[in-house]
């Protein structure tokens, strides 16, 4: 071409640079942003997509029964919405049917993907739809409140309101469940063992499928078991401050199998 040999084609040298070329360039796209002006209302925008998660596959635990018995459970709820009319307000009760009924919907095709996955079939474009709409960041937190979302998995959190928004604030539980008054020799330790839960954790999962080994990531709940002394219970706030601290706690010995970069614990 020309550019390639500008001087055999009686041109200047410098039209062969790469900053003539650009040059030219940004006089064509100046020449395209005027037309795209001018027929602004007849060509329509493109647009890139939102923040938003597309799964192209899915997996589901294969536990059927599982699924069926909180189904069953959901069902229970509803009936029980149905009672709380004559004892709770109108909203209230509705609230509480409306949560239960989402919790039986979502059980249902739950329940219906487990099994598919079980016989190691493939799953249905509107089960796959369904997947897709696990959650939704509405990106609408205002004055220091966190987001909230929407989504069949949000409905699942029953917060007293209506179903559709579901806030996002972390809020782990501790229990204490055994106290050791003293230790072999009589000596007061007042050790108190704890169980609680954290941050949910990342969990990443190869299956095998009739087309090859795929690997799936998704969310699982964390697990933490503590020892206090001196008759120290924990309440659920200092908990999270503890879980919030710059030391990281210790994870459950038999947990670090599974758990990558475990905190091994020191006692």
């Amino acid at each position: 071409s020309d550019t390639a040999d500008p001087k055999s084609a009686g041109l200047p040298t410098v039209i062969g640079t790469e900053a003539w070329g650009r040059r030219m360039l940004s006089t064509q796209l100046g020449s395209w942003a005027q037309l795209r002006h001018d027929t602004i209302l007849y060509v329509k925008q493109s647009y890139t997509s939102g923040t938003v998660c597309e799964f192209p596959a899915a997996y589901v635990d294969p536990y059927p029964a599982f699924y069926a018995a909180l189904a069953r459970f959901a069902e229970h709820g509803v009936a029980l919405a149905d009672v709380l009319v004559g004892a709770a307000s109108p909203e209230v009760a509705g609230n509480v049917k409306l949560y239960f009924d989402h919790l039986r919907a979502a059980m249902v095709k739950l329940g219906d993907m487990a099994t598919l996955q079980q016989q190691g079939k493939p799953f249905t474009a509107e089960q796959m739809a369904f997947i897709n709409q696990i959650v939704r960041n509405n990106q609408d937190g205002v004055c220091g409140a966190p987001p909230s979302y929407s989504g069949w998995y949000a409905d699942l959190i029953y917060d007293g309101a209506a179903a559709g928004k579901a806030r996002t604030e972390f809020a782990p539980t501790i229990a204490d469940v055994h106290t050791q008054p003293t230790d072999e020799g009589g000596s007061d330790v007042g050790r108190i063992l704890h169980v609680g839960t954290g941050y949910a954790r990342l969990l990443v999962v190869t299956v095998d499928t009739c087309t090859g080994a795929k690997a799936y990531a998704g969310v699982a709940s964390s697990y933490y078991e503590t020892i206090t002394d001196h008759w120290k219970r924990l309440t659920d706030d200092e908990w999270q401050t503890t879980l919030q601290g710059s030391t990281p706690v210790p994870d459950v010995l038999w947990t670090q199998d599974f758990v990558t970069g475990a905190v091994p614990a020191t006692k």
